[in-house]
């Protein structure tokens, strides 16, 4: 399950926390796949617990998921909501069990627009603050190899620079810095 962090300047001393996850979605954790991992450590029900009290841990704003499991959403969904959340899931085509959400700080952000694509769903936010918009984007870079969940999800995290009047320019980017245990921070000035 890879841990993506972001930070995103909004400017004049704003900004936007993100956290991307692939939270290995259940019908790609069969015990029988992770023999070396307890049973009960990949039910659903307490790798629920765990995602939910690390992402309510780290406080972001916008939450990007990968590999969720479309039956399992309400549920999840109900559980951000207690955390100040709300959230969109991805349309899937032809009832694939298996989509992107993504996850927004009720009291920061509203979410003006969404498209789903086959393995993509972008979400247009809005700051309550500033009204500026930026997007968020989930998606899976491809296919869990042999039906299991190791295919790698990222997030391709957001800044689609979609300026007020006074900031017709194209976003800008400043540099990336790289940090060790597999997450990646960028700070992204719009």
């Amino acid at each position: 399950m890879a841990l993506a962090l972001a930070t995103l300047a909004l400017g004049a001393g704003r900004s936007l926390s993100v956290v991307s996850w692939n939270i290995l979605a259940p019908t790609f954790a069969p015990p029988s796949r992770y023999p070396w991992v307890a049973p009960a450590t990949l039910a659903w029900p307490k790798r629920e617990a765990a995602i939910v009290a690390t992402l309510g841990r780290l406080d972001a704003d916008v939450v990007c998921l990968q590999e969720v499991e479309v039956a399992l959403w309400d549920g999840l969904l109900r559980r951000f909501t207690s955390l100040g959340y709300s959230g969109v899931l991805q349309e899937t085509q032809r009832q694939h069990p298996i989509a992107n959400a993504v996850l927004f700080r009720r009291a920061a952000l509203r979410c003006t627009q969404t498209e789903s694509r086959s393995r993509a769903l972008i979400a247009v936010l809005e700051c309550a603050r500033c009204g500026r918009l930026c997007g968020a984007a989930a998606r899976r870079l491809g296919p869990p190899r042999g039906g299991g969940g190791e295919g790698v999800a990222t997030l391709l995290p957001a800044a689609l620079a979609a300026a007020s009047a006074d900031s017709a320019a194209a976003t800008r980017r400043e540099g990336a810095e790289r940090t060790t245990g597999g997450a990646d921070r960028r700070r992204l000035q719009l």
